[in-house]
């Protein structure tokens, strides 16, 4: 089947949450993939970049129903992504990149610490440490409310819907020009600290009790969701032939008519 009915194809689709016993019972962005690609079912078709199959499932959860299916768009384009090592490597340092100098310093702007997301964007891994020491990351959780699971809750969410905790998963092996352990190490303290500003964002949400916290989260969050499809477009393309240079502000799929489940679908996909 050509790549432009399969994207036909994947617009029509009913994207889940989560994983699934079979095609009957829904199927999420990755096990799409591995239907179209004709591989068993699997949330891990062997087909796909592992730096991307890293990132998707979690951005795929966390987002809702009408976001979700904007995966299905670009679900085709996930079929043979695997690259090289080189070319893996190439896709960790651009999630890298976009956690550091967009996600970090854009969390801690929520957080009113400009004057941190300003350091953060210009010295990059360098001055995680003092930065995360500034706001004071690793002493951060105190005595909580008994009802605190909510900011908990609000905090895991909004981190999965800016595709923070893809990039987490997905580019850990590669910070600036680190690679292995000592990268690793540097990724464990952008994820401290961003959840640390998150945190703060959360809380002041509820502390306030006029709302105005709660709409800092969540366009925050927004913001970042955006940015991140930019990005999961950008490490599609380094495989792609002839791949046009990606945009920075691309616009949702055009609407189909109403999403239908996979099992409706007759026929085989190849």
């Amino acid at each position: 089947m050509a790549r432009t009915a399969f994207r036909e194809l994947a617009e029509i689709v009913r994207l889940k949450k989560g994983s699934h016993r079979s095609p009957d019972d829904g199927v999420c962005t990755m096990e799409l993939v591995a239907w179209m690609a004709g591989e068993k079912h699997s949330d891990n078709p062997a087909c796909v970049s592992p730096v991307i199959a890293a990132f998707v499932p979690s951005f795929n959860d966390a987002l809702d129903s009408a976001h979700r299916q904007r995966l299905g768009a670009v679900a085709a384009r996930l079929i043979d992504t695997r690259g090289s090592s080189e070319q893996e490597l190439v896709r960790r340092r651009l999630v890298w990149d976009w956690m550091i100098a967009n996600a970090v310093p854009t969390w801690l702007a929520a957080a009113q610490r400009l004057d941190l997301a300003d350091r953060v964007v210009a010295g990059r891994a360098a001055v995680l440490d003092a930065v995360t020491q500034a706001i004071d990351a690793h002493g951060h959780v105190r005595v909580r409310p008994v009802n605190d699971h909510r900011t908990a809750a609000a905090v895991g969410r909004a981190l999965a819907v800016s595709g923070v905790t893809g990039a987490c998963l997905a580019g850990r092996d590669a910070a600036d020009g680190d690679t292995g352990p000592r990268a690793r190490r540097r990724w464990e303290k952008a994820r401290t600290l961003t959840r640390t500003a998150v945190w703060s964002v959360a809380e002041s949400a509820w502390d306030g009790g006029d709302g105005l916290g709660q709409s800092q989260l969540w366009r925050t969050a927004d913001t970042l969701r955006e940015s991140a499809f930019v990005l999961l477009d950008r490490l599609i393309a380094i495989t792609e032939p002839l791949a046009p240079p990606p945009a920075w502000n691309p616009s949702p799929p055009p609407a189909t008519g109403p999403p239908v489940p996979l099992e409706a679908l007759s026929g085989s996909p190849r």
